[in-house]
């Protein structure tokens, strides 16, 4: 996959996990850090090991994880 498609699907899913992150409100931060993982799980699927290094950095210091 080339640059400009890894950091594409990298930008698309950060959008959306601060989208869910919008919708569940800081109270529910189980479901937060849940979404959080999940499209996180999407960019490991598409995108190179050094976007993935920085997605799981970014998991990892997600509220309620």
């Amino acid at each position: 996959m080339d640059w400009l498609a890894t950091r594409q699907s990298y930008a698309w899913a950060r959008r959306n996990v601060k989208f869910c992150g919008a919708l569940t409100g800081p109270w529910h931060r189980v479901t937060v850090a849940r979404c959080c993982k999940l499209f996180f799980e999407i960019v490991l699927a598409v995108v190179s090991v050094s976007s993935v290094g920085v997605a799981v950095w970014h998991c990892d210091w997600w509220p309620g994880s």
